[in-house]
């Protein structure tokens, strides 16, 4: 009996769902990062893959890759995905901070996202396939330590995409929706290319787009070496005040004496006032008392 998709029925919650994650745009200059899940029922693996013929999407044209998202899109009782875009800023802010974010602890963290995300709607994943990024073992190790479910099955191995039907789908899932995101910044310019620092036409653009003194807007990835060379050798000299941090934190120090001494000083002058006004008050009691010769000598 034939595979029939389109009737094809599932029950998200009970039923034994397998998951599979992969990335797009890990290595360009420009653009965002885009993660994807992609997720079914286990016993509808083999016929899905012979059905809809998933791929790495690198191996894909194009057309191809859309035509695929359009499939997985309209079988919403069959298939279901999860995306998380990362646009350049984010992925420049984490990889600059004083404590750097690395791009593979910024990728993991994103794996468990879309993991965290399918479970919390209650879908029952009990197998999890996952594209490596850096050593798959620890990788493994640390996407099974995160799940609080241990009996759930973490496989991470490098090619994944073009070994297991889900992780196919979730590379088709997230390459499309960047390029959609590409497609929106050469709208508003020419051709940028793959967006890969190798590629003539992403350097061809990145010139083009250059500002000398602000740079590049927030498409382009800040923390990349490509971008940093060009700040380098391109952007227009700063001088800079020399900065004694010992000499500051001296400047501090006597700053804030200084304060303590005015802050006792008004403090003194102003009980100083308080008593003058007191004193005044009671020495016109006293004269009162004195000229209606009336004994003054109780408790004022």
């Amino acid at each position: 009996m034939s595979f029939d998709a389109e009737n094809a029925t599932t029950d998200w919650e009970k039923d034994t769902i397998i998951l599979g994650i992969d990335e797009a745009g890990r290595g360009p200059v420009m653009g965002p990062m885009v993660y994807a899940c992609a997720y079914w029922k286990e016993e509808y693996d083999a016929d899905i893959r012979k059905k809809f013929k998933f791929n790495d999407s690198k191996a894909l044209k194009p057309e191809e890759r859309e035509k695929m998202f359009e499939q997985i899109k309209s079988h919403p009782n069959l298939i279901r995905y999860e995306l998380i875009v990362l646009p350049s800023d984010y992925i420049s802010k984490e990889m600059l901070k004083r404590q750097k974010v690395s791009l593979n602890q910024i990728s993991q963290n994103s794996a468990k996202s879309l993991i965290k995300t399918a479970r919390d709607k209650k879908v029952n994943v009990r197998k999890i396939f996952v594209d490596t990024v850096g050593p798959a073992g620890s990788y493994q190790a640390l996407l099974k330590n995160s799940l609080d479910d241990r009996t759930i099955e973490v496989t991470v191995e490098p090619k994944a995409d073009a070994k297991y039907e889900c992780v196919s789908a979730a590379s088709i899932v997230a390459k499309v929706t960047r390029d959609k995101h590409i497609e929106i910044i050469e709208k508003e310019d020419k051709d940028c290319g793959s967006g890969y620092p190798s590629d003539p036409k992403t350097r061809e653009w990145l010139k083009d787009n250059y500002d000398n003194i602000f740079g590049f807007g927030r498409e382009v990835r800040f923390s990349w070496k490509t971008v940093e060379t060009m700040f380098k050798e391109n952007n227009n000299k700063c001088e800079w005040e020399d900065y004694d941090s010992e000499e500051e934190n001296e400047k501090y120090k006597k700053n804030k004496k200084d304060k303590k001494e005015n802050d006792e000083n008004k403090n003194f002058k102003i009980d100083n006032m308080i008593e003058i006004k007191e004193n005044k008050k009671k020495n016109t009691i006293r004269g009162f008392y004195e000229k209606n010769n009336i004994d003054f000598n109780i408790e004022l």
